[in-house]
């Protein structure tokens, strides 16, 4: 793991997360992802560690390795401190089999796990020292990965996005389990909501469409005309291509797409998405590939435009839907911190979430989905509350993973 600060800008860090460093004689001395491989730990030590608090007894080679790792662990708490995040796209060199010239289409992903990697180790080591009643260090490294959530999500590509998305989400429910069980004070809350309020929020997706996606695309249609020509014949027609209109084209399209990410209103914006994607799915129904480099005629390529955006653009709705969830998420965590501030000061959870402001909340918690408070239930020893998901309809609190399923987003304390 390396960390280098550009001189010409100190605010503006690359963050080379490779490895860990690696000795023969040292069995600790490994990546967090090999160490968990090479002691089988894979099925018992899960994805539950990230949100679940745990003990010192109940895995120390894992504690081992955390004690061992801590001088590299506190480099990426200092790196997540910083204001920039900066990953080069680098071609990959396997592509050069397919005499495919260097382009985006061709750069590969290769920080995206060894980020998430890190992000869980942090996770895992905040539920650690929760189990160990270690508040603060518990608390720390739940904020470090929210901060370096929003370092990685400066990342240009939908890809990186829904990457940070998983994580946020993942960093949200260990917060929540934290506030709920680590038994803290009324200050250590308020410096809590302090610290998350602090946070700057998460770009907008149409912010990655606007740039990222939209250079991605130009560069894939583009690959045409940096190929080889097969014969001369071909050479001279593509001498005469005009590549400006099919790319102003591919630009139009694109625009739209933006101002429709970029709507205010949920409904909207929901509407003007399904109006695209319908018009794409005419598109791909009446069209073969999405673009054929041997065709070298003006009037094709410009027609070949409509169809490279149909097949070239991700499911928008589901990438605008997870979006939407991880913004709810976000919220809830707020929800559950201002939970406990009241009980802090009155003993017991309140009747109603509209109690909650405006002392602990700006305004009373709306559900993003319906736009109405979010449903909640109280007991004696702890409490439930929801949105109501995507779908717009209350599933009684039934989740993705419930059976039948529903997609309410649930969070809850000692609630049966």
């Amino acid at each position: 793991m390396q960390l280098k600060v550009l001189p010409a800008c100190t605010a503006l860090v690359i963050t080379v997360f490779t490895a860990f460093p690696s000795a023969a004689d040292d069995p600790y001395i490994i990546s967090y992802p090999d160490f968990i491989k090479k002691n089988n730990l894979v099925n018992d030590f899960s994805a539950d560690h990230t949100r679940i608090p745990w003990s010192k007894i109940d895995y120390p080679s894992v504690v081992q390795w955390l004690k061992v790792n801590k001088s590299p662990i506190g480099i990426i708490e200092e790196a997540s401190k910083r204001q920039h995040y900066y990953r080069p796209y680098v071609a990959d060199p396997e592509m050069a089999k397919f005499n495919l010239p260097p382009s985006l289409m061709t750069a590969g992903f290769p920080s995206l796990a060894q980020n998430r990697a890190i992000c869980d180790l942090l996770l895992t080591r905040a539920m650690l020292n929760t189990g160990e009643n270690n508040t603060a260090a518990a608390w720390a490294d739940i904020l470090t990965v929210m901060r370096l959530c929003r370092l990685f999500a400066q990342a240009p590509t939908t890809i990186d996005f829904l990457a940070v998305i998983a994580v946020n989400n993942l960093a949200g429910e260990a917060a929540i389990t934290f506030v709920q069980l680590a038994k803290l004070s009324k200050e250590q809350l308020k410096k809590c909501l302090d610290d998350l309020e602090k946070l700057p929020p998460l770009p907008s997706l149409s912010s990655k469409y606007d740039l990222g996606e939209r250079c991605y695309l130009l560069d894939t249609f583009l690959l045409a005309r940096r190929q080889p020509a097969e014969s001369p014949e071909a050479s001279k027609a593509l001498s005469k291509i005009n590549w400006d209109l099919p790319l102003k084209k591919i630009n139009a399209n694109w625009d739209r797409l933006v101002a429709a990410l970029s709507e205010p209103d949920r409904q909207k914006r929901l509407q003007l998405l399904m109006e695209i994607e319908a018009k794409n799915g005419v598109i791909k129904r009446a069209s073969g590939q999405p673009l054929d480099a041997k065709v070298i005629d003006q009037q094709s390529l410009d027609n070949q435009a409509d169809t490279l955006f149909a097949f070239l653009l991700p499911a928008v709705l589901k990438v605008n839907n997870a979006v939407e969830i991880q913004q709810q998420r976000q919220r809830n965590v707020f929800v559950a911190l201002a939970l406990e501030l009241y009980r802090a000061d009155h003993g017991s959870y309140p009747d109603s979430l509209a109690k909650l402001s405006p002392t602990y909340l700006k305004a009373a918690p709306a559900d993003l989905f319906s736009r109405q408070l979010l449903l909640y239930s109280k007991s004696d020893m702890g409490y439930r509350f929801y949105s109501v998901g995507p779908n717009g309809k209350d599933d009684g609190g039934r989740t993705t993973t419930d059976d039948p399923a529903g997609d309410d987003l649930v969070v809850k304390l000692y609630w049966e």
